[in-house]
């Protein structure tokens, strides 16, 4: 997926349907607290090239596995991680259930701070363990996207509506067109790199490429970022987990300072507006802040769904009479090109 801006458990068996006879191992996930059936979690075996997600009810089945002992890894938004052995027998289907704890926490309310100098990036800088927990559920939002993107691809379309705002208060649409995007971005975030420039142009327009989940669980952004918990806040009416993120002082050209939102009961993330650390070389230009609003496709897996950049300029350096630019994409169609999550492993192996 890519957006951009133009500037102007526990384990036991469990009693489910043979779906195979040899070399099969047929799994349950459910919340360890009520026994609720875990739609869409996430079910890898990296040493087998394993990565799919359960079902709607909570089943997942893997075939034709070498026998031996592996690792299992299971991972569902708003439970802790979970890694399991898992032998398999030659000639033998196995059932397991996975019972995945439920994350709790204490919710401590809004923190209101100015932006720290962000001195010592990355995940080992973080000392505070709700902060920790937080950003361990937002790189399970981004894991959870790219396993969505490069398994199970998909594409959807987007209303996008370009206006500016003149002094004499009048708004003026631009342009209103739909664009049609895939779940794979060719953009990826590097340091200092949010800026860039169509094809190989040394001037004019830049386009402001906005990181967003993929880019939040990958290292590179991490490593480059310190991260403030900013408490329970209120957003539209809604309370949600903010954590704040600061570019790294030594990333000399503009880089993303900002904000994410988690929901506090799911920890999926919903909200995330973002903000150039360093002005950029653009005449005029005042500051920029691009929001992100995410909702699910699917149970437990989000999308974005709405994004809103705003620009503003001081016209008189600009000798114009425009003094904001906004550009508004609104999701208007969403389909799976092949296989959706928690269909047959098999085709998505």
């Amino acid at each position: 997926m890519r957006h951009w801006i133009l500037l102007a458990g526990a384990l036991a068996a469990a009693p489910l349907a043979a779906q195979g006879t040899t070399n099969t191992v047929v799994g349950l996930v459910v919340a360890q607290e009520s026994g609720e059936r875990l739609a869409h979690s996430v079910i890898a075996v990296p040493s087998l090239d394993i990565h799919h997600f359960s079902d709607d009810s909570g089943t997942f089945v893997l075939r034709q596995l070498p026998p031996g002992s592996f690792v299992l890894h299971v991972r569902r938004l708003g439970y802790a991680p979970k890694d399991l052995m898992l032998t398999v027998r030659a000639g033998v289907q196995d059932s397991l259930r996975v019972e995945l704890t439920r994350v709790a926490m204490k919710l401590a309310p809004v923190h209101v701070h100015a932006d720290p100098t962000c001195t010592t990036p990355g995940l080992g800088a973080v000392k505070d363990s709700v902060l920790t927990t937080l950003l361990t559920q937002l790189r399970m939002n981004g894991e959870q996207y790219r396993l969505l993107a490069e398994r199970y691809p998909f594409v959807y379309s987007q209303e996008r509506i370009i206006s500016s705002e003149l002094t004499n208060g009048e708004t003026r649409i631009d342009t209103i067109d739909t664009v049609v995007v895939a779940s794979k971005p060719p953009w990826r975030y590097r340091p200092g790199h949010i800026l860039t420039r169509p094809g190989r142009r040394q001037r004019g327009e830049l386009i402001f490429n906005i990181p967003t989940l993929l880019d939040f669980a990958d290292r590179l952004f991490l490593d480059n970022h310190c991260f403030v918990d900013g408490g329970l806040d209120t957003v539209d009416g809604t309370d949600l987990l903010r954590i704040d993120l600061i570019a790294w002082r030594e990333i000399k050209t503009p880089d993303v300072n900002g904000s994410i939102f988690l929901d506090p009961e799911t920890f999926q993330i919903r909200r995330s507006v973002l903000r150039l650390s360093r002005s950029p070389k653009v005449k005029g230009l005042l500051d920029l802040e691009v929001s992100t609003v995410f909702q699910e496709a699917l149970a437990s897996i989000p999308i974005v769904t709405q994004v809103l950049a705003v620009q503003r300029f001081d016209p008189r350096a600009r000798r114009s009479a425009f003094v904001a630019g906004y550009e508004h994409h609104r999701l208007v169609g969403f389909r799976f090109v092949g296989a959706r999550p928690g269909d047959d492993p098999r085709s998505s192996r």
